[in-house]
């Protein structure tokens, strides 16, 4: 099945209805590019992003950082610190 996205299907199956690959969830909205942060949940994983904000008053960067909650199928085999889409 092809998301639209330039992302490899996993080799292995699940029966996940919420899969993006074998269930019947659609892929829409704003993808997020980030790091797993945590895979202590079942069947979920923290994704952290880091971007960058202007201070307008001191005209320089500001590192920030967010934590995304994300649903991660039996058959993504994820891992802390991996680069995920």
């Amino acid at each position: 099945m092809a998301l639209g996205l330039n992302v490899q299907e996993p080799e292995t199956a699940c029966d996940d209805e919420n899969c993006p690959f074998h269930g019947e969830l659609s892929v829409r909205g704003q993808t997020l590019d980030g790091t797993v942060a945590s895979t202590d949940m079942d069947k979920s994983v923290v994704v952290e992003r880091e971007y960058d904000v202007t201070v307008p008053k001191y005209d320089r960067l500001m590192k920030r950082r967010s934590r995304v909650p994300a649903h991660a199928p039996p058959c993504m085999d994820l891992e802390e610190g991996q680069q995920v889409t």
